[in-house]
């Protein structure tokens, strides 16, 4: 009897511990990519991009909508492809419309002084 009762504790305990766990992988699975289908859209807080990752086709038109969600000004850039946002205050987005020719990846960052080195910073993926 006490064992019973110990293997059902234990599913009662493990089963819904493991299923939180499979639905916390699967819910950051998106969160960790962008691609370019209808646009780009990435938000910036203190200090993260809200994808740490966006792939886009050489060649083609690539439209990235970003939003400032953080209090304090930040931007998107991507030094080597020389774009960039202006530098938005907390709440304005600002829209980046560019052609990447290159296939490569490219680090995208906030410019603001401090801020990549912070953690605002990924990577565009040209393929």
């Amino acid at each position: 009897m006490v064992r019973q009762c110990a293997r059902i504790l234990a599913l009662v305990l493990i089963v819904p511990t493991g299923a939180l766990a499979f639905y916390h992988k699967v819910d950051e699975s998106p969160a960790d990519s962008a691609s370019a289908g209808d646009g780009i859209r990435v938000s910036g807080t203190e200090y993260q991009f809200s994808t740490g990752e966006m792939v886009v086709r050489a060649g083609e038109e690539v439209t990235i909508t970003f939003t400032n969600a953080g209090r304090n000004s930040h931007n998107l850039a991507i030094p080597e492809l020389d774009v960039t946002t202006k530098t938005i205050k907390s709440g304005k987005t600002a829209t980046l419309t560019f052609t990447p020719e290159t296939p490569g990846t490219y680090k995208f960052i906030c410019s603001v002084p401090g801020h990549a080195r912070s953690g605002m910073h990924g990577k565009l993926i040209v393929k």
